[in-house]
């Protein structure tokens, strides 16, 4: 990720930083992946709200690398993320369901539908640009 602070001389600037994943390698890939970062004190994000990651211009970037057994060959995929589309306090809906035999069952009109995260706590200033935008 990258996040714009000043520096001693006032002078602003760029600086990546790690997101640490709650799992950041699979063995096999499943149906879906859903990518989760914890915002506690060792996060680049600890304390942000909204407001401030719009001002510090966060940006997140996710690469993708991954073996394609039917190309034989390694498969590389690359998102940017302004602060403006991060949502904390969210979560995306269950897309996935199972059926009475077992079949798991995608449902593709839920892919990208988010929900709050009823979490502990609720974040403060999420929701509220949700019903902005």
């Amino acid at each position: 990720m990258l996040l714009s602070e000043i520096g001693g001389d006032v002078q602003v600037f760029r600086r990546a930083q790690e997101l640490r994943l709650e799992c950041a390698h699979l063995l096999i890939f499943p149906l879906f992946w859903t990518l989760m970062h914890v915002l506690e004190e060792p996060s680049p994000l600890h304390g942000y709200d909204a407001t401030r990651a719009i001002e510090a211009n966060a940006q997140v970037f996710v690469t993708v690398e991954a073996r394609d057994p039917m190309l034989s060959t390694t498969v590389h995929d690359l998102r940017n993320y302004s602060a403006r589309e991060i949502r904390f306090g969210m979560r995306y809906s269950d897309a996935l369901t199972t059926a009475e035999d077992g079949t798991p069952v995608l449902d593709l009109t839920r892919i990208g539908a988010l929900e709050p995260d009823v979490g502990d706590r609720q974040e403060q200033g999420w929701t509220e640009r949700e019903e902005d935008g």
